[in-house]
């Protein structure tokens, strides 16, 4: 729709969708503008776009290069310097906030668990305090302190396993329900370290931000377009088995653990009543402070690499 009017200089010339001011600059020779139309043109946000998106040009410096060098052409040069400088700009921003948001996952992640180690810590340690106080009793035998350690010992490899299959069971869960791939947790920044799990989601991540750079300037037909995504589906099948095998190898190491606790459990009902309960006790209390330490550090950890961001 065609919108023609007279406007007079420092004036404002209105219309229902803008408005606008002409200014007089009485350096330029106004006899060049005399008798003559001006116009512009109103642009849709999605034509821009997409116009823009067709005209601006990525290419590496090198082959191996991590530099790229963006160039667009256009009849206003300052106009052009402009979107280049404020893409670059929105790029850096974009990077920072997708680091922060695996960095605000990960602590999520991480304050879930506490929550529930908090309470479980909190009630063996009035518990402990009670029965000391009750009993009377501070310190266990050999044989006591034998078997705690024992079944501390086994107890806390069981808490890591169900902390680890935990993660596990958010990671299918998340490649399941989302097709947005760059906020996933790192293995490592809740302390698991697999050398292959590491790798696959590093993958997958970095063909997902090829993809999304790529979707900025082709087209639906763009060859590499597809292959890339083709390349994220087998990634994603991939991850997928793995993760499936991984709690599979974790249920079986559960159980394990499990029939070792008991065999130990067993032990522990042979003690007199107040050495046995005093064990049991003692037992749930570290169990839930030493996973509590551990999850305050990694709680830190994430926080440390959020701010450093």
């Amino acid at each position: 729709e065609d919108y023609v009017a007279v406007c007079d200089f420092g004036k404002v010339c209105q219309h229902p969708l803008f408005s606008f001011v002409l200014l007089l600059d009485i350096d330029r020779n106004l006899e060049l503008a005399i008798g003559k139309d001006f116009f512009f043109v109103l642009n849709s946000l999605e034509k821009l776009t997409d116009s823009y998106r067709q005209k601006l040009t990525i290419e590496p410096t090198s082959r191996d290069a991590s530099i790229l060098k963006l160039s667009v052409q256009g009849t206003v040069v300052q106009k052009e310097i402009d979107y280049l400088n404020t893409l670059g700009k929105v790029y850096i921003q974009s990077e920072l906030e997708e680091k922060n948001q695996i960095a605000e996952n990960t602590i999520k992640f991480i304050n879930e668990q506490l929550v529930e180690i908090t309470d479980s810590l909190r009630q063996a340690e009035s518990q402990l305090e009670r029965f000391r106080t009750s009993e009377n009793m501070i310190d266990l035998s050999a044989t006591a302190t034998n078997v705690l350690a024992q079944i501390e010992q086994l107890e806390a490899e069981r808490a890591q396993l169900k902390m680890k299959d935990k993660y596990y069971r958010y990671l299918l869960d998340y490649l399941n329900k989302n097709s947005e791939l760059d906020a996933i947790i790192a293995p490592s920044s809740i302390g698991i370290e697999d050398p292959l799990l590491n790798q696959l989601i590093l993958e997958l991540k970095e063909r997902n931000a090829q993809l999304i750079a790529l979707g900025y300037t082709a087209n639906e037909q763009n060859v590499e377009l597809q292959i890339l995504r083709e390349q994220i589906a087998n990634l994603k099948r991939t991850l997928l088995e793995n993760v499936r095998s991984i709690i599979s190898s974790s249920e079986i190491a559960l159980n394990d653990i499990d029939g070792r606790v008991a065999e130990v459990q067993a032990v522990i009902d042979q003690l007199p009543r107040n050495e046995r309960e005093l064990v049991n006790i003692q037992r749930k209390f570290n169990l839930s402070d030493n996973l509590y330490n551990y999850l305050l550090e990694k709680r830190a950890e994430a926080g440390i690499a959020k701010a450093s961001n």
